[in-house]
């Protein structure tokens, strides 16, 4: 067992030199080619090319250094599972480090070519808040933000005006008589009362 848990770290130290130095291609390969990935709140990403996609993205929007604490490791044959934990530092973008940290499940296969990930689950132990995370939009070459100037308004025409008409509202009249029992009805009843009320007032108001 402790042969597999030395194998198993040994391809953790490579995943997270790949994600030290922002290389996509190279955590893709720790992974099977037909390899699960399930990140949180995500559909799943099957086959090392669609993994490959899903990390570069990460790594785009500021996921960077990740540091992988195995706690469990247990091998039947040719296959194995691992369970740890992780600390990740994403990039924001004020530029200061955020660090995140979580648990994850591995399921690992041998092959002729060594162990590798077919199942990865995680989570993390607590929210980000993604409005400070890093996205392709911010980065390097986007344009700033430009100072407001004020601007001022043209002057319009008075003919312009004088050829807007502008049909003229209905004005009613309400009697004092007819607003008390609406205020007493806000007092105790919802909107559809308070409606139902005015409207009866106002017919009386207007037979008398």
């Amino acid at each position: 067992m402790e042969e597999v848990y030395s194998a198993i770290q040994a391809k953790n130290y490579n995943l997270a030199a790949a994600f030290g130095r922002g290389d996509a291609a190279a955590v893709a390969a720790v992974y099977g080619e037909d390899a699960v990935l399930m990140p949180p709140n995500m559909e799943m990403f099957r086959g090392r090319a669609a993994i490959q996609s899903f990390w570069q993205r990460g790594i785009s929007m500021g996921f960077g250094d990740i540091k992988l604490e195995p706690l469990e490791v247990d091998a039947r044959e040719d296959m194995a599972y691992e369970i740890g934990r992780f600390q990740r530092q994403i990039k924001s973008v004020r530029g200061n480090t955020i660090t995140q940290g979580g648990k994850y499940v591995t399921l690992w296969r041998r092959t002729p070519h060594g162990w590798t990930a077919e199942r990865d689950i995680w989570n993390a132990t607590g929210p980000i808040d993604l409005d400070i995370v890093e996205r392709p939009s911010v980065l390097a070459g986007a344009p700033e933000a430009m100072t407001p100037v004020e601007v001022e308004p043209e002057p319009i025409e008075p003919e312009a005006i004088e050829a807007v008409e502008i049909p003229a509202e209905p004005v009613y009249e309400v009697a004092p008589e007819a607003i008390e029992p609406v205020a007493e009805a806000a007092q105790v009843y919802d909107a559809e009362a308070v409606a139902e009320v005015a409207t009866e007032a106002d017919e009386e108001y207007r037979a008398d």
